[in-house]
C-alpha cells in the first residue's frame, strides 16, 4: 500500500505494483449496494466513455484484491503534485468559510468559478486552448449527470 485517500465518502487505498510506474486508487465494489452492475464496472465504463468523447480522465482497470472486485484508477498527478479537495480553494473566495457547517452557502457556481479562475485545463489535455479549469469542472458535472454517476 502506498497511501490512503481520505477525501470523499469512503476512504480508499493507493496501491503500488513493482511493474507499474504509478500508483492506483483501489475503489472496491460495495456489495451492500443493490445494483445490477457493480460500481467497479460503472467506473470503468464511465472512464472509457469520457475518454471517447474527449474528457480528461484517469485510466481505470478492473481488478480483484483479496477476493474483492474493484476499479483500479491510475494516479494521473504530475510528479511532486498533491491531490487536494476543491474545498481547499474556497477560503480564497468565501470569507468566514466553515467546512463543518452543513448550511454553508459558499458552494455556488459563482464562488467555484472564482476559486478556479487562475487554473488551466489538465496538462496534455486535448481541450481547446480557450478552456479553463472551470470549463472542465462544469464538463465533469454535466458528464456525471448524463451518465447518472452517483459519486
Amino acid at each position: 500500500m502506498a497511501g490512503l485517500q481520505t477525501q470523499g465518502q469512503h476512504p480508499h487505498d493507493w496501491l503500488e505494483h513493482p511493474s507499474q510506474k504509478r500508483t492506483g486508487l483501489f475503489q472496491p465494489a460495495r456489495p451492500e449496494r443493490d445494483r445490477s452492475f457493480g460500481e467497479d464496472v460503472v467506473e470503468k465504463l464511465a472512464s472509457e466513455l469520457a475518454r471517447l468523447v474527449g474528457i480528461p480522465v484517469a485510466p481505470v482497470q478492473l481488478a480483484v484484491r483479496d477476493g474483492v472486485r474493484c476499479a483500479l484508477v491510475a494516479d494521473v498527478r504530475l510528479p511532486n503534485w498533491e491531490l487536494q479537495a476543491g474545498h481547499a480553494l474556497m477560503p480564497e473566495v468565501v470569507f468566514n468559510d466553515d467546512p463543518d457547517d452543513p448550511g454553508q452557502r459558499g458552494h455556488n457556481v459563482e464562488a467555484i468559478g472564482q476559486a478556479l479562475a487562475r487554473f488551466a485545463t489538465p496538462p496534455d489535455s486535448a481541450l481547446p486552448s480557450t478552456f479553463r479549469a472551470f470549463d472542465v469542472f462544469a464538463g465533469y458535472l454535466v458528464f456525471d449527470a448524463v451518465i447518472a454517476h452517483s459519486e
